[in-house]
């Protein structure tokens, strides 16, 4: 089994773990309710056992979630989890259908339906999973005909019920495939986004490295064309030239702070700008 279906078997199963209070609630819902239909000691055991499995497979659940070193070997133990306590529901039905009354046919035929159809809403994206918890419904919902069959002696409403049982069925493997491909595609979007954020932060970081070392490069010369500036602007020189050195040594130092602005951005990115506070002189800097 790859890491990938590993993946999506762990998916599914969460999902499924996010059910399992409404699953509990209705097994004692029902438990109560029919008992008067299947006996008390069978509601009874049914209702131990059911409860114990919900309790395993939360326990593992819990397990898969914390500790991904021990994925490989949770694997089959959830999917027989997932098997067994689905077998254990269909039991229930089995057991109305067994009374051969036809309320009890009926109620079987509802609870393995809804079963069906819960099992292929919670566990799409993964195929085992899926598998394991609609195998147990379908072949109970297969095998109602024969109980109908007994009950009424008619062969013609048991190959009735047969073919809504086929459909039905057909159905629900239908909606199995299409959420699915909807899941694929779900998951297919996600690592596109993934890939294009990681490609998107990837150009950002070579981005801000180009601004910070062009930079640096640039600010090399720029010290030695300041530097000749200032001198310059330190010698005796005629008033005009002066002005003109003095013109230099400002557009050199405004070139040095746009410099340092563009460092300062890529520092941004990065995350690591830290504010200088200093005095400065508000007219001097409308003035540059």
């Amino acid at each position: 089994m790859t890491p990938m279906e590993r993946r999506w078997i762990g998916e599914a199963l969460r999902r499924r773990a996010e059910q399992w209070r409404t699953r509990i609630g209705f097994g004692l819902l029902i438990a109560l309710v029919f008992w008067p239909m299947i006996g008390p000691l069978f509601a009874l055991a049914w209702t131990g056992t059911y409860l114990l499995i919900q309790a395993a497979e939360r326990f593992l659940t819990a397990l898969w979630s914390a500790s991904p070193r021990l994925r490989r070997r949770l694997t089959f133990p959830g999917l027989a989890l997932v098997l067994g306590s689905n077998l254990v529901f269909a039991s229930f039905a089995l057991r109305q259908a067994m009374t051969l009354d036809t309320l009890g046919l009926v109620c079987a035929a509802v609870l393995a339906s809804g079963a069906l159809i819960n099992g292929a809403m919670a566990t799409s994206g993964s195929r085992a999973v899926t598998l394991a918890a609609l195998t147990p419904h379908l072949g109970l919902l297969l095998s109602l005909p024969v109980f109908l069959y007994l009950r009424y002696d008619s062969p013609l409403a048991a190959v009735q019920l047969l073919v809504a049982g086929m459909l039905l069925a057909a159905a629900t493997v239908a909606a199995v495939r299409g959420l699915s491909r909807t899941m694929a595609r779900q998951r297919a979007a996600e690592a596109a986004a993934v890939a294009a954020r990681r490609q998107a932060e990837a150009a950002s970081r070579a981005k801000s490295a180009f601004i910070a070392n062009m930079s640096h490069e640039i600010r090399t010369p720029l010290n030695g064309v300041l530097g000749l500036a200032r001198a310059l602007a330190g010698a005796n020189l005629p008033p005009r030239e002066r002005e003109q050195s003095l013109l230099l040594l400002e557009s050199g130092e405004a070139l040095r702070v746009l410099l340092n602005d563009m460092l300062d951005l890529s520092k941004i990115e990065a995350g690591h700008f830290v504010l200088d506070r200093r005095p400065f002189v508000l007219h001097d800097l409308l003035d540059s």
